[in-house]
């Protein structure tokens, strides 16, 4: 499977999806909207290393149409367009606006209230999520967001099963994290 995760920033692959992109097969790759110079540049091209995929920076948002054309994903990931942060639901907009193909939102600052699925992982997957996110060194400094990822990707975890499935239904958490999604299309 070929997918595309665009991330308004250098984190936000990481903490967001970090475990649906190290999980999957394929080929992948990070689309950075806005990189903040050569050291978020760096931290996220570490990342990328990590979680097995390719980061692709761009220059201006104007050229997100022409990249996503050429790597031709059979999914893209984008911020939830709910979300709290003004710059993730412009990209939300955006990305939702040029891409017609399979498209999924994932959480950044705000739950997704009933996601439509969700991607599962185990203690490897989530430890290679942890380091991820923790490349990113600058964005670390003043939280713990490898902590903080963990126990809400278990919160997850334990929660989705009755999310997806109702309530009292009794369906069972089917690994120890997951990453939640809303699907668009």
């Amino acid at each position: 499977m070929r997918f595309a995760v665009v991330a308004p920033h250098p984190d936000d692959e990481a903490i967001a999806c970090g475990g649906s992109i190290a999980s999957w097969e394929g080929e992948k790759c990070c689309i950075f909207v806005k990189w903040y110079g050569p050291q978020r540049k760096k931290e996220a091209i570490a990342s990328c290393k990590i979680l097995g995929a390719e980061p692709v920076f761009l220059d201006s948002e104007s050229e997100l149409k022409t990249v996503l054309k050429n790597i031709s994903p059979e999914l893209v990931l984008s911020p939830y367009l709910k979300d709290d942060h003004h710059y993730h639901r412009h990209v939300s907009k955006l990305v939702r606006r040029i891409w017609k193909g399979a498209l999924w939102e994932y959480e950044t600052w705000v739950p997704i209230g009933k996601p439509d699925t969700a991607v599962w992982f185990d203690e490897e997957m989530m430890r290679k999520k942890m380091k991820a996110i923790a490349a990113h060194k600058s964005q670390c400094k003043y939280r713990d967001w490898p902590k903080a990822m963990k126990g809400y990707n278990f919160w997850r975890a334990t929660v989705m099963p009755s999310l997806l499935e109702g309530h009292g239904s009794g369906a069972r958490q089917k690994a120890k994290y997951c990453e939640a999604f809303k699907v668009v299309r």
